[in-house]
């Protein structure tokens, strides 16, 4: 089984939010500034999926 942590985004977390944005293709990456303003000032309502250390998903609402 894996274990996956679901928990409200860090301002410190846009930069690996930016690196799983890159990989979803053919989906749209936004800039970092994008994902920095969601972490900065809609952390209430952002979340980030982990497993282990490593960022697997991110939502907003």
């Amino acid at each position: 089984m894996i274990d996956f942590k679901i928990r409200n985004v860090n301002e410190e977390d846009f930069i690996e939010i930016s690196k799983v944005a890159e990989k979803c293709s053919p989906m749209t990456n936004e800039r970092n500034a994008v994902y920095h303003l969601f972490t900065k000032f809609f952390k209430n309502t952002s979340l980030v999926v982990e497993n282990g250390n490593i960022y697997v998903y991110f939502y907003w609402v």
